[in-house]
């Protein structure tokens, strides 16, 4: 059972991080930004309040505030995105308290060392963060299909096709996107490698 618990830790502890990393890279502005130049977005100042105000959006309290400079359709697609959004950090904050009490389950009255279990735990995590991200990443080879996909998963079919010349598309094209995934997914291989190795030291 204690060995059981270990391993549900090692699965929890993979799954906040990589909910983790996906929030702070996608909420960060800076890093946004650098996306957006990247991908050659006009940042004028009109477009830069806009994208803040979208970021601000989606890190606050309520999916009921207006975004100045989107349309219906594209106000409703960010409330859509804000729920989204809202599952994923309560979902870490739920996944963070499973793996302190699978932790604790494994640790009480011994699992070998409190300290090896969590070192073990680390280790496990990072092979099967590993492994996972190794998949994504196959999987996402054809990112448009992928992306396409994603959608069609978690937003009302239509909800989210907008014009070429809508605001949401000019701000944030598809190789926004693309680029800011595979930032996630190099992250999330450098964090799981280096968890990999130090938690077997």
């Amino acid at each position: 059972m204690k060995k059981a618990a270990m391993y549900l830790a090692s699965v929890l502890l993979m799954l906040f991080l990589l909910i983790l990393v996906a929030l702070a890279i996608s909420l960060n502005s800076e890093l946004v930004n650098y996306f957006q130049a990247g991908n050659q977005v006009y940042l004028d100042e009109g477009n830069k309040a806009i994208t803040d105000s979208t970021l601000a959006y989606l890190k606050g309290p309520s999916r009921d505030a207006v975004i100045e400079g989107l349309d219906e359709k594209e106000l409703h697609h960010m409330q859509d995105v804000y729920s989204l959004f809202r599952i994923a950090r309560i979902g870490s904050a739920i996944l963070l308290l499973a793996l302190a009490s699978m932790l604790w389950l494994a640790c009480r009255n011994g699992y070998g060392t409190s300290v090896n279990i969590i070192k073990e735990t680390i280790s496990k995590a990072g092979w099967a963060g590993l492994g996972l991200t190794g998949v994504i990443a196959v999987l996402s080879l054809n990112f448009g299909s992928s992306f396409q996909a994603f959608h069609l998963v978690f937003f009302m079919p239509g909800s989210y096709m907008f014009p070429a010349d809508s605001t949401l598309i000019q701000l944030f094209p598809e190789p926004f996107f693309r680029d800011m995934f595979i930032s996630m997914l190099a992250l999330n291989a450098i964090l799981f490698g280096i968890m990999a190795m130090a938690g077997r030291k």
